[in-house]
């Protein structure tokens, strides 16, 4: 049985580095990173009679493959210390054209929870405090059929 989980464990290794090397050679032309938020992206609302906020989030991509290509799909989750935010799945139609940055806006919706009841006092003013980062993980879905992994830490540090 060890052995089996040996090379069990080898050719999963194998396989992160032979998958790490064949997607390094799209990954390496492309560019993308969020701006920060601001509180004008940030709205509560009632929906279905559950609180919501929804969060504009600004997605900056670049590429530089050579031809133009289309950014068809997202597929982004948020957590935040190891909890779920939210999500974002939402079918693009975007160009991206070579070597210029592009900007996708997107709309996360975070059901209520104490992450919300946070911001909610940051963002009442009267004192400053540093939010926990939120990781950011998914996929870009591309024209060409390419799949971009994602994965971002957005930090918030707050000061009213």
């Amino acid at each position: 049985m060890s052995q089996l989980l040996k090379v069990a464990g080898g050719l999963a290794l194998l396989y992160q580095l032979v998958g790490s090397r064949v997607s390094g050679a799209i990954l390496d032309r492309f560019t993308y990173d969020l701006a920060g938020i601001r509180r004008q992206d940030i709205a509560m609302r009632i929906e279905a009679g559950r609180v919501l906020a929804t969060i504009d989030i600004r997605l900056f991509l670049k590429q530089t493959l050579g031809p133009d290509i289309r950014l068809t799909a997202v597929s982004l989750n948020f957590s935040q210390q190891g909890g779920y935010l939210g999500n974002i799945r939402a079918n693009q139609n975007v160009l991206l054209p070579n070597a210029r940055t592009v900007e996708v806006p997107l709309r996360l919706r975070v059901p209520a929870g104490s992450f919300l009841i946070h911001l909610q006092r940051l963002l009442e003013g009267g004192r400053g405090a540093a939010l926990a980062p939120i990781d950011i993980s998914g996929s870009l879905f591309l024209s060409n059929g390419r799949e971009l992994p994602v994965r971002l830490t957005m930090n918030f540090f707050s000061f009213s």
